[in-house]
């Protein structure tokens, strides 16, 4: 789970009831996250997930508003983003051997999750086919964190590159973000994108749900609740309750 410092416990616990209850398998949870406070650790996601320099169009309120964040501390939006291929390389080299040590898990079955600035680095995980997650939870991003050149760039390596393996992608967004100007351009390129992915590659199944009236921050409940419940489904709730 990325962006800890924000949704670890809401990803824990919402797994700990749905497998208490049934409704999902159980599932080990690991968040990723900083040691900052939430104003810097927004900062540093920003470095570490974002996939590329990012399209900073002036005409976009959400890239203006994070140019004047960033400005305001003396960062280059160009220069203090786009560590996305660094952080892939630190989670397949770090933390993700090692749990795999330490705990009793099927190697062919490891997900993650991330929201918004983390569904954009996931983004750049699907479209590097990268090892070795095989269940994606991917909520509320968007691609403007490409360049139009490295976007196209990377969906040419997707399709020309079979998987090998089954890969499921579950996607959420939130109906009032659709409805909110300032991001909803921003979103429907990321279903175009997933579109376009799905028929690049029979190989990876991809699920996208809207929930109604969500925004922004509520999206993280309801992504991490259906994410983990429809990749990783439990039984029935009568079957489910007389085996409790």
């Amino acid at each position: 789970m990325l962006d800890a410092n924000f949704s670890f416990g809401t990803m824990a616990e919402t797994a700990a009831v749905q497998a208490l209850m049934g409704e999902a398998q159980p599932v080990i949870i690991v968040g990723v996250g900083t040691a900052a406070d939430p104003a810097t650790h927004w900062l540093r996601r920003l470095r570490d997930y974002t996939p590329g320099a990012p399209r900073l169009d002036s005409a976009s309120p959400t890239a203006a508003m994070i140019q004047r964040k960033l400005s305001a501390v003396g960062h280059d939006p160009h220069e203090w983003m786009g560590h996305a291929p660094e952080f892939l390389r630190f989670l397949q080299d770090e933390p993700l051997p090692r749990l795999m040590t330490d705990y009793p898990v099927d190697s062919a079955d490891i997900g993650a999750c991330g929201h918004s600035a983390g569904g954009a680095f996931l983004s750049y995980v699907l479209l590097r086919k990268a090892p070795p997650f095989t269940k994606l939870i991917i909520g509320s991003f968007g691609v403007n964190w490409y360049t139009p050149e490295t976007l196209a760039r990377l969906e040419r390596t997707f399709a020309g590159c079979p998987a090998g393996r089954e890969v499921q992608v579950y996607s959420a967004f939130g109906g009032a973000e659709l409805a909110d100007h300032s991001i909803n351009a921003l979103l429907r390129d990321s279903f175009a994108l997933l579109d376009r992915l799905a028929e690049a590659d029979p190989g990876y199944t991809f699920t996208r749900q809207v929930f109604d009236r969500q925004g922004h921050g509520s999206m993280i409940a309801c992504l991490a609740a259906s994410g983990i419940r429809h990749l990783w489904p439990g039984k029935p709730y009568t079957e489910a309750a007389e085996t409790r």
